[in-house]
């Protein structure tokens, strides 16, 4: 080896061939897998869950929903949405979990003995569902009188979170500043 030099990775020669062993080429004896289930309701209020059938499918370990995983609240900057969406709720939670906000909400967890096994069982969840007024975009969120996607939050519209930011006078960093650039921006 020198230094500078041009070094070839041990394992190189198998993991361009093929031959060479990745985690997911091994699969352990009992292995089961796992699959979430997504509600597809961009805005509805489940009224009635059932997994039964799905639960009786050969190979499937366990069907998870709300009802067992209570105070299944989770979020980015506030505990805001559900892991599991549900009709059933221990009311710990401010947070109702029988709404359904976009259609990646998830409504149940299946463990099964094989994915195949997963994706038959998630076909026999029946849900039944209200459906709720959408809210589409940031203009109809804001509109007066718009649907609130979060009821439970403290403010009388759709405003997620309201921080006030004051440091320094704005008044005298404009007057001193060589440019100023005003505008409206649209992000994605």
């Amino acid at each position: 080896m020198s230094l500078g030099g041009s070094q070839l990775k041990p394992d190189a020669r198998g993991k361009v061939t093929g031959e060479a062993l990745y985690a997911g080429d091994y699969q352990p004896k009992d292995l089961l897998h796992a699959k979430a289930v997504f509600t597809n309701e961009p805005h509805a209020r489940i009224l009635s869950l059932d997994t039964t059938a799905a639960q009786a499918v050969e190979g499937v370990v366990m069907v998870l929903t709300a009802a067992e995983v209570p105070v299944n609240e989770y979020g980015l900057t506030m505990a805001d949405q559900p892991v599991l969406v549900g009709p059933s709720s221990s009311g710990k939670s401010s947070v109702p979990c029988d709404i359904s906000r976009w259609e990646a909400d998830h409504l149940a967890i299946i463990v099964a003995e094989s994915p195949e096994i997963c994706d038959q069982a998630a076909l026999l969840i029946e849900a039944e569902w209200e459906q709720l007024p959408l809210v589409p975009d940031l203009e109809a969120a804001l509109a007066e009188g718009a649907t609130r996607v979060h009821a439970e939050n403290e403010f009388d519209s759709n405003t997620y979170h309201h921080i006030v930011i004051r440091k320094g006078d704005v008044t005298k960093a404009f007057a001193d500043a060589d440019v100023i650039i005003e505008g409206s921006y649209s992000l994605p």
